[in-house]
């Protein structure tokens, strides 16, 4: 017996097929937004056994891992790469991304600066969340792509539905806001940059960025090949002119939230 999910984003499909229902639930709660099919049975992840392997098949492709957390880590970027590389988006950010009647605002930043943790807490406080980890642009418009983000740091959670991984050593704790942007893209317009960056040893504060600064950050946060870096920044460029640009240091962002939300006016 398989547990199957499909998924779809804007006309990209893909199959996943999985032989133990839990790494089934897991992805399809990932990608809730984008599943067409019914979703499996849930079952508490925290009281299952989760020793043996994790095998499955992605587009019939074969997988296998020792692992839920590992299959669901890996597996979870293969789906996300199926459903948006047949977009052929201009320009794709590693960002966060929230959005209210006036704005649009993008968190750019690697990995653990705190992008996720401001957009589900600006959801919280009632934005709009657009996604996590993927912004991408494409003949001026921005197309969301709202999938669970992962709560790295403790604090309030924003209204939703929440999957808790168990590791070897901890969990990897998903939230999907209540409060969810559509997949409808939008114009790229009204929009601000912020770039987190959680700094427990320095004070919180928000300060405005150069045009040229928030440019050079911004292109560090592309994802591509240097190749295609080089043809992106013209876009990058016209991006960062566009917009206000600011800098956020956090030290707890369910405070500091009132310093960048002070900023934006």
């Amino acid at each position: 017996m398989t547990y199957d999910c499909q998924f779809n984003y804007r006309g990209s499909t893909v199959s996943l097929e999985c032989e133990r229902r839990e790494l089934a639930q897991a992805l399809s709660f990932i990608y809730r937004p984008f599943l067409t099919s019914s979703p499996p049975t849930v079952v508490n992840l925290v009281d299952a056994d989760l020793s043996g392997l994790w095998n499955g098949r992605v587009d019939g492709e074969d997988f296998s891992f020792k692992s839920l957390l590992y299959a669901v880590v890996l597996v979870e970027d293969t789906i996300a790469d199926r459903l948006m590389r047949p977009q052929e988006f201009e320009v794709q950010i590693h960002a966060s991304g929230a959005r209210d009647d006036k704005n649009c605002y993008f968190l750019i930043g690697v990995s653990g600066s705190g992008k996720s943790t401001t957009a589900l807490e600006m959801t919280r406080r009632g934005f709009s969340y657009l996604g996590d980890e993927f912004l991408n642009i494409k003949d001026g418009m921005v197309y969301p792509f709202p999938r669970a983000a992962i709560q790295k740091f403790d604090g309030p959670k924003p209204k939703g539905a929440r999957l808790m991984i168990p590791s070897e050593s901890h969990y990897r704790d998903y939230c999907l806001p209540e409060n969810l942007s559509d997949l409808a893209p939008f114009p790229l317009e009204h929009y601000k940059l912020v770039f987190p960056r959680l700094a427990n040893d320095e004070q919180a504060q928000v300060h405005r960025l150069s045009t040229g600064d928030a440019c050079a950050k911004l292109m560090r946060s592309v994802f591509g090949i240097e190749e295609q870096l080089r043809d992106m920044w013209p876009l990058v460029a016209k991006v960062a002119s566009n917009a206000d640009s600011f800098e956020f240091i956090i030290n707890d962002v369910n405070v500091d939230l009132e310093l960048l939300t002070d900023a934006f006016g």
